[in-house]
């Protein structure tokens, strides 16, 4: 039978299981580097990004994963902001921010065999 667990942070993870789940060319998905981030602070509740890890499994078997991020309203407003002065055109002296649909940004991805 399938189900679907909710891992707060990365250690709860087997590292081998999740290495099999690894995308090749995609080090934003990397154990040691979500171990990392974790382990800084970047992310957790005193950053306003909390990790969610499900992780979908046929009995002992994992079928894949999926990381994403809850995140503060204060966290996400912030993130707006800095991802709208980043897009942000000057012209003859004013400057224009541009807020999208787009500004949000992946926060999640989609991992499997």
């Amino acid at each position: 039978m399938m189900r679907v667990d909710r891992l707060h942070g990365i250690e709860g993870m087997n590292r081998e299981t999740w290495r099999t789940l690894e995308p090749p060319d995609f080090p934003f998905l990397d154990f040691e580097f979500l171990r990392a981030l974790e382990r800084s602070g970047s992310i957790g509740r005193r950053s306003g990004w909390s990790p969610a890890y499900l992780v979908c499994k046929d009995r002992a078997s994992v079928l894949g994963a999926l990381c994403l991020y809850l995140v503060a309203r204060k966290a996400l407003a912030a993130f707006l902001i800095i991802s709208a002065l980043g897009r942000s055109v000057q012209t003859n002296g004013t400057v224009t921010l541009g807020l999208g649909s787009s500004s949000v940004g992946k926060l999640c991805s989609i991992m499997g065999p």
